[in-house]
């Protein structure tokens, strides 16, 4: 065994410069392939690689269009009633019918505009 580590000291002193440049290669190789980017997360505070914080941005983007739809529709609705004051205010006769189908036509809108969103955000789940 004192032969075999003698011998290898021998090898490696003869070609000093090539097992040196073999040792920092294999430690350079490790080292890349070991440490990963890594960041403290400004959404959740925690450490994150750049895949785990690629999930976090889109789970943000998802959850700001769903609160942003949300707003459109209320926004949709708040315009209506007042449409609908506005006629009132003027004299003008109230339809119920015509109420009903733009209501019932935006809650139609609406719903669908949220079910798009809601299964973005599965499918997005589901791909991580």
């Amino acid at each position: 065994m004192k032969e075999l580590f003698s011998k290898i000291g021998e090898v490696i002193r003869h070609n000093l410069g090539l097992s040196t440049t073999g040792l920092l290669a294999i430690l350079m190789a490790i080292w890349l392939a070991s440490c990963g980017s890594i960041v403290k997360s400004p959404i959740s505070d925690i450490i994150v690689t750049r895949s785990e914080f690629g999930v976090e941005i889109d789970n943000m983007m998802s959850r700001i269009l769903l609160a942003n739809a949300d707003l459109d529709r209320q926004d949709a609705l708040k315009q209506k009633l007042t449409e609908v004051a506005f006629t009132l205010a003027e004299g003008g006769t109230l339809n119920p019918i015509g109420i009903a189908t733009s209501l019932i036509s935006l809650l139609g809108i609406g719903a669908a505009v949220d079910n798009r969103i809601k299964d973005r955000i599965i499918k997005t789940i589901k791909s991580t």
